[in-house]
């Protein structure tokens, strides 16, 4: 769990980084859920802006941001390789993830998406019929665990 101060400077570019990004997820939220898809400028949009950011005012060490990185980069390999069954706008956000957040704070993040993710699914099984093969957006799991840590 993070500290106190660490959640007000957990992207390490201040409480404006934080409002942006919660600004970013909530599009992404809407249109993943809308849609089913995101342009990718979007997404490359809002990851030119939190590069920038981190560019300017981050205090994440370049070995922890390449780290993030090649986290993203392992999830770009598995939407390629299982055809987007994960949906290269997800892998794409996980590495603006890593660049905002570094390494371990993106793999607690994960963690936390993954299990609301994995609740939800639970749920919907016994609840409809819902299957393993049925598929639903990851955007809105990866915001909500963004939010929670922001203001929990």
């Amino acid at each position: 769990m993070w500290t106190i101060n660490e959640l007000c400077t957990m992207n390490q570019i201040g409480i404006s980084g934080q409002l942006c990004m919660g600004m970013f997820l909530g599009i992404l939220t809407f249109l993943d859920l809308m849609y089913r898809k995101i342009p990718v400028w979007i997404i490359l949009g809002g990851g030119s802006i939190v590069s920038i950011l981190w560019l300017v005012q981050g205090k994440v060490s370049g070995s922890l941001v390449l780290g993030g990185i090649g986290v993203g980069a392992v999830f770009l390999l598995i939407s390629y390789l299982t055809r987007e069954a994960f949906g290269y706008a997800d892998s794409l956000l996980i590495i603006i993830f890593g660049i905002s957040l570094g390494v371990w704070n993106l793999m607690q993040l994960l963690t936390y998406a993954f299990l609301l993710s994995a609740v939800f699914a639970m749920i919907q099984m016994v609840r409809t019929s819902f299957s393993r093969k049925t598929a639903y957006p990851f955007i809105p799991f990866l915001a909500v665990a963004y939010a929670g840590v922001m203001f929990l």
